[in-house]
């Protein structure tokens, strides 16, 4: 919610500054929409591309954790799958591992841990995975190999998206244009005063709800900053499913 306030204090700062322009008779030029039209669809037109662009970064990173958590669920079922075949596998060790790879990948995504500590879960899984080559068949030591090389190309992906950020000239790029076509508008007078601080408080709202919406949504890892974050309860429930699954070769 916090790109909607922002968005809305500065729109009634905006059409407050807009009032008291229009009653001390300050406004300097009689300006239209259709003059300055080429501007605020440029500005729209950016906005667009960069929303769109920042968006689709953000489901794709929120869509990673739940592949996450398919992978690591299919590495288990594997593990399972080792301990039926008969040759004497206990899948204990193999599962606690998982559980605290889960738990680091969860770390790291509420910025707990850094990269170093993902890169060092996934190296100790591999003994684990490793002893599992001699309990399976060919064809499930090569379903695990896969799955182990998609955990590896997920993972990077979401270190790449926790650092790959909008270009800071972007944004000063879109906020200077907003205030030049803000301004413009604030020094405008218009027969109807009404209707003229209504379309400057509309204006001003939407630009700047959708530049701090960009901002938000360019950084969805667990900051104070931030309202869209990256759901990690795929990641909570592979946890507890993985509890499940070790308090049942327990018994």
């Amino acid at each position: 919610m916090k790109p909607f306030f922002h968005a809305l204090v500065a729109g009634l700062l905006v059409a407050g500054a807009k009032y008291w322009l229009l009653a001390n008779e300050l406004t300097q030029w009689d300006l239209t929409l259709v003059s300055i039209s080429g501007l605020i669809a440029g500005i729209f037109f950016t906005l667009t591309m960069t929303f769109r662009s920042t968006l689709q970064d953000y489901k794709k990173a929120d869509i990673t954790l739940g592949d996450i958590r398919g992978v690591i669920l299919s590495l288990n079922d594997l593990n399972t799958t080792a301990k039926l075949n008969g040759k004497g596998h206990t899948t204990a060790n193999m599962t606690r591992n998982l559980m605290t790879l889960t738990s680091v990948i969860r770390d790291y995504t509420n910025l707990a841990v850094p990269f170093a500590s993902l890169q060092n879960a996934l190296r100790e899984l591999n003994p684990a995975c490793h002893t599992l080559h001699d309990h399976l068949t060919p064809q499930q030591v090569n379903t695990l190999l896969s799955r182990q090389h998609e955990l590896r190309k997920l993972t990077s992906y979401l270190s790449y998206v926790k650092d790959l950020h909008f270009p800071r000239v972007g944004y000063i790029f879109l906020y200077f244009f907003i205030l030049i076509l803000v301004s413009l508008q604030l020094f405008a007078h218009a027969t109807n005063h009404m209707l003229e601080m209504l379309f400057i408080f509309s204006l001003s709202t939407v630009l700047v709800f959708f530049a701090e919406l960009i901002r938000d949504l360019d950084e969805p890892f667990r900051k104070s900053s931030s309202s869209f974050l990256l759901d990690t309860v795929p990641l909570d429930n592979c946890i507890k499913t993985l509890e499940q699954s070790l308090a049942n070769e327990s018994k």
